[in-house]
């Protein structure tokens, strides 16, 4: 390792160490005040600066868990999730965990195989606060105009090959926010991290 790479992350060890500080104050005055926009705002700022350091070295597992921390905080920070006491549990559980990868980046320079399994516990913890069952509606539930003819399958979707609009197939299209890269996402890792993943199409927004 170099001089200036052994800088860099010296530095993101001491940043990440502020961001946990920070985050666990939050965490606590959020208790407290679950409806002061002041308080999260701050709070999903920390965990976003942190997810966003992260991205500066391959520590896969505290990538994921913070990643996870970082959704569920936009939601709730934007009305669209509410703060419980599982979440507050969740968030805790999953930083003090964050805490202990950056021990061991200290002491070890990098992450031992292992450390994904117990992250990916702790990111699908949080991210159940934010899944929402879909229930299809049955034939007759549906309005007259909605008959078998009309749901095929979507207009974009006549431009992929015929293979790729067999029965069974499940096809998506993802359109990123505008202030995606502000926000520390790729749009293009995320698209290729589908689970699954057959056909990848790509197409810009605008000419």
């Amino acid at each position: 390792m170099s001089l200036n790479s052994t800088e860099l992350l010296d530095q993101f060890i001491l940043e990440s160490r502020e961001c946990l500080e920070r985050v666990g104050q939050r965490l606590l005055d959020v208790e407290k005040a679950p409806q002061d926009t002041d308080l999260l705002n701050d709070l999903f700022r920390q965990v976003h600066t942190l997810k966003g350091n992260c991205g500066l070295f391959e520590f896969k597992a505290l990538e994921l868990v913070v990643h996870a921390g970082e959704d569920v905080l936009d939601r709730i920070r934007n009305g669209r999730l509410s703060y419980s006491a599982s979440i507050a549990d969740a968030l805790l559980e999953a930083m003090d965990y964050t805490a202990s990868l950056i021990d061991v980046i200290e002491t070890e320079g990098a992450l031992p195989d292992g450390t994904q399994d117990r992250a990916r516990l702790l990111a699908a913890a949080l991210r159940d606060n934010i899944s929402e069952p879909v229930t299809a509606p049955s034939p007759e539930q549906l309005p007259a105009s909605r008959t078998s003819a009309t749901l095929a399958a979507p207009h974009w979707s006549t431009r992929l090959h015929a293979q790729w609009q067999q029965p069974g197939r499940v096809l998506v299209r993802y359109v990123p926010e505008v202030t995606c890269f502000f926000k520390g996402e790729d749009p293009w890792h995320l698209a290729r991290a589908t689970p699954g993943l057959l056909h990848l199409s790509v197409q810009p927004n605008t000419p």
